[in-house]
């Protein structure tokens, strides 16, 4: 066990998850993971005169049963870390009192079962041959402590949370077929001063987004490493705070891409520079070397009509591509942290084109957004006095890393065609997309949902250049607005 980064632990060792186990209440037993709890129960007071007893009787059938599957007798069990939201930890120090094994209380509310297993993973790298790991909430109990009764009959708003009836437990050993714990974070307080106790998930999203930084910084990984990163319930406030990383800590840094053309050019790419470079031929895109290249990329997106021009770098091809489509009153249509909309030193704007921002998700716009917002001008009375939106930009991968589906170019492509406006894609970095195993995604879908695109080679490898492919020219020679078709 050693630490690595600013604070994170890396086992030698990787202790393995043995068993666990989870017992909860109604409500949640009407969700999607109802069919992977132990139990679930009818009742909220399971037999019991008060909530807190019910909880208590919970989490100690919860552990019974995680012991029960292990095959692990309670005495081999060299240790017990466990907690609750109660005062003083009642729930789980009643519950486990029957055990008779070591028990340490932890108290972290939502991280409180994150918390015991990592101080499981430590005590088995440690010492110990097997170790317990246990938590529990009550809804009710829990409202009554941090908010108010619930015989008050006090109205939710929509940011509060709601705190699961229910309890995990998990056994963690030294020896085992997986899976294993790897690696830990322990994450710090970050205080942004949030102060209403019905919106927790604002609160805490900014200890979880610098928790998931430090972790992927200290291990040198990237989010896509990973099938799944979960937290606790941040509510709809806390997780698009979360996503929105440099709003939520005022630090531009805190949402960090590596610049991803450092490296140089592939060594084929440059060989070949060494092998033409004394072949003189016409300049201005009309030699061999061009013609082939667009021949080929023609064959590649399935589209024998569709011109190609070769560009320098991102910034220039976005800003000659809008500016030559656009006319002089007409806008572009992006997601809020759409490069054109939020990076590249105010290039677009600089054109004499506004950017108009839409909704961003994990980088993506949604089709229902830009048909709202189209429509939203064309119902304007006064909108011959606005910004015409003229056209539709979107990145691929987005600037989050994420990548649109099939689905959704197939729906924004319907949108900007019903408008008769054209859909443009940066593919600064589509090679990436293109290879994740992840995509539905091809080139020729991308020709077929797009009115022009380019494929990015200075970030990819090719020293420097970007192919415009143009789908339909006719949008560089509107001699007229378009207007709904």
């Amino acid at each position: 066990m050693k630490k690595i980064g600013k604070q994170t632990i890396k086992f030698d060792n990787p202790p393995t998850i043995t068993e666990c186990a989870s017992i909860v209440g109604p409500k949640e037993s009407q969700g999607p993971l109802a069919k992977y709890f132990d139990q679930t129960l009818d009742d909220e007071f399971w037999g019991e005169k008060t909530w807190e007893k019910a909880e208590s009787k919970i989490i100690k059938e919860t552990v019974n049963t995680v012991i029960s599957k292990s095959g692990i007798p309670s005495e081999k069990i060299d240790c017990c870390f466990a907690g609750d939201l109660l005062n003083q930890c009642i729930s789980s120090s009643f519950g486990l009192r029957e055990l008779s094994i070591p028990f340490f209380g932890v108290f972290g509310a939502c991280s409180t079962f994150v918390e015991s297993m990592a101080l499981s993973a430590i005590a088995v790298e440690s010492f110990a041959e097997n170790a317990l790991c246990a938590t529990s909430s009550h809804f009710c109990s829990a409202e009554k402590q941090f908010r108010f009764p619930l015989e008050l009959g006090n109205q939710r708003p929509p940011t509060s949370q709601w705190t699961v009836t229910g309890s995990g437990a998990a056994i963690i050993s030294k020896n085992g077929t997986g899976p294993f714990i790897t690696h830990i974070t322990p994450g710090k307080i970050v205080d942004m001063g949030i102060k209403d106790a019905n919106n927790m998930g604002a609160a805490m999203a900014p200890a979880f987004a610098d928790s998931l930084i430090t972790h992927l910084k200290d291990t040198g990984r990237s989010p896509s490493y990973y099938d799944a990163i979960i937290s606790g319930d941040l509510g709809h406030i806390g997780k698009e705070l979360s996503i929105d990383i440099e709003n939520l800590t005022g630090e531009k840094d805190m949402l960090s891409f590596e610049n991803d053309y450092s490296e140089g050019a592939h060594e084929k790419i440059l060989q070949r520079f060494m092998e033409t470079n004394l072949e003189k031929v016409s300049g201005y895109g009309s030699d061999p070397y061009c013609e082939s290249a667009k021949q080929k990329i023609r064959e590649a997106c399935e589209c024998p009509q569709a011109d190609v021009y070769f560009l320098t770098g991102g910034t220039q091809t976005n800003a000659v591509v809008i500016s030559s489509m656009l006319e002089s009153y007409e806008g572009v249509v992006a997601a809020q942290t759409g490069h054109v909309a939020c990076h590249e030193a105010g290039a677009i704007e600089y054109s004499g084109h506004k950017v108009i921002t839409v909704p961003q998700y994990e980088g993506k716009m949604k089709a229902e957004d830009l048909k709202n917002c189209l429509k939203a001008f064309w119902d304007d009375e006064s909108h011959e006095h606005m910004v015409f939106p003229g056209m539709v930009y979107i990145s691929h991968p987005t600037e989050y890393g994420t990548l649109y589906t099939k689905a959704e170019l197939e729906e924004i492509s319907s949108v900007c065609r019903s408008y008769n406006i054209p859909l443009f894609l940066d593919g600064a970095r589509l090679g990436y997309g293109l290879m994740s195993e992840e995509t539905d995604v091809t080139l020729p879908m991308i020709a077929k949902y797009c009115d022009v695109f380019y494929i990015g080679g200075t970030k990819c490898g090719a020293l420097f250049g970007e192919a415009v492919v143009i789908l339909k020219p006719s949008y560089f020679r509107a001699t007229e607005h378009r207007n709904i078709s």
